[in-house]
């Protein structure tokens, strides 16, 4: 195996490695090649495709789920992520959860997995099939680039405050320090001065860019999906759904990662 570990606290730099040390030798592993590791990769998904994974369920509640890649990891791209997240996540709740009562779980904002970015749109609902909640959220999401195109100074800038806020606020336990830590030096390979980047490039963000890149994500043609889409027993579909693969693990095999 490999050990990964972060001591924070009230503790010297000595102690801290000392400690590590210590942990490494009780536990008698031994550093595999580096080659020998398990890595997560994520499946690469092309602009304008999108991975369709469908299927009945036991339980009650039919789910519509669809991840929408975003381009990379940089500092403007995780930027523009928390503005739009700020951005969509009322709106999209408002809609389909208040006025349109589509489910009991709904909720659009950005995810992360590792380096891996992407905002999800989902619904689970008792009430309606997954095809017609598919529908739904495929009429109301292109509406979404030109309501952030309309929103005016006042809160485009209480968008970017919302977001600067969000990453200056401080961790609020010595384990959520330690935890952060844990993400910048293994996770996201000892990027130790990214804060600082994201703070720049958030400054630097207009109004403009992220609805260009709230166009690309909610267009099908420009954006990169998976989709899930799962179907309760009681729901009835009215058009047929197809998945992109009937053979998972066959079809992994064809595919490349990242």
């Amino acid at each position: 195996g490999k050990v990964e570990a972060v001591v924070h606290g009230h503790v010297t730099a000595e102690v801290a490695a000392q400690s590590v040390r210590e942990i490494t030798r009780a536990l008698g592993a031994r550093p595999a090649p580096e080659s020998e590791l398990l890595r997560p990769r994520y499946l690469r998904v092309q602009p304008g495709e999108e991975i369709v994974d469908a299927g009945p369920i036991e339980g009650v509640n039919s789910v519509f789920a669809r991840e929408v890649l975003l381009p990379d990891d940089s500092p403007l791209t995780r930027a523009t992520a928390l503005v739009l997240t700020s951005f969509i996540s009322n709106p999209f709740f408002t809609e389909l959860r208040t006025n349109q009562q589509l489910g009991y779980i709904v909720a659009a904002r950005s995810v992360t997995l590792h380096r891996n970015r992407h905002l999800l749109f989902e619904i689970q609902s008792s009430v309606y099939p997954p095809d017609e909640l598919r529908r739904r959220i495929d009429a109301y999401v292109p509406t979404l680039p030109a309501a952030l195109a309309a929103v005016s100074p006042e809160k485009w800038s209480a968008l970017v405050a919302g977001a600067r806020a969000n990453i200056e606020a401080k961790p609020k336990s010595i384990a959520a320090r330690a935890q952060r830590f844990h993400l910048y030096a293994f996770t996201q390979n000892e990027d130790w001065d990214q804060r600082q980047a994201l703070l720049n490039a958030l400054t630097s963000l207009t109004q403009e860019q992220a609805v260009a890149a709230l166009q690309r994500l909610v267009t099908p043609a420009t954006s990169s999906r998976r989709t899930v889409i799962l179907w309760s027993r009681e729901h009835r579909l009215t058009e047929e759904i197809k998945p992109t693969f009937s053979d998972r693990d066959a079809w992994k095999g064809t595919r490349t990662y990242d």
